[in-house]
């Protein structure tokens, strides 16, 4: 296979090159929006997303999945919901025999390999794999109806019901 650099010499079709370009990369610099939400000013690049996005504030949900009833924003919302439906598991683990209905899901299931901890609790050094344990943990042990601080350390103390 001959894989030739195209430049501007080689390319053939002259009309492609007429098209206006920048020349710098900044993926930190946006594009100017077209599109502005008059709720909340929020700003899109297309209208279609524009629409999408005010239902947020309208509570509209004009799509419907057709097993279960349930209603969406979007077209795209009701094909990721369909997975819930569906016997495919797409997204097999490499590492064990599981296979997962999401790339999401597989992503989180992976981490339970690895050890990997990248969620952390805000109050003390306890880190958890999952997001989810993150708010469980912090429910459990620093919500002042379960416990109190010492008044030697400081340290919040959960009271264990007898």
């Amino acid at each position: 296979m001959n894989l030739e650099k195209i430049t501007f010499d080689n390319f053939e079709d002259s009309r492609l090159l007429q098209i206006p370009f920048k020349m710098e990369c900044n993926p930190t610099r946006r594009t100017t929006a077209q599109w502005v939400c008059s709720v909340c000013q929020k700003q899109f690049n297309s209208q279609k997303n524009l629409e999408i996005h005010f239902r947020m504030h309208t509570g509209e949900r004009p799509f419907q999945c057709k097993v279960c009833k349930a209603r969406f924003k979007s077209q795209d919302e009701v094909t990721k919901h369909s997975l819930v439906h569906s016997e495919d598991r797409p997204f097999p683990c490499m590492i064990c025999v599981k296979d997962f209905k999401s790339v999401n899901r597989l992503h989180k299931h992976i981490a339970t390999h690895t050890k990997e901890k990248p969620h952390f609790c805000s109050k003390c050094p306890a880190c958890f794999s999952k997001i989810e344990s993150v708010a469980c943990h912090f429910n459990k042990v620093h919500d002042p109806k379960n416990g109190k601080n010492c008044q030697v350390c400081t340290r919040f103390l959960v009271q264990i019901p007898s």
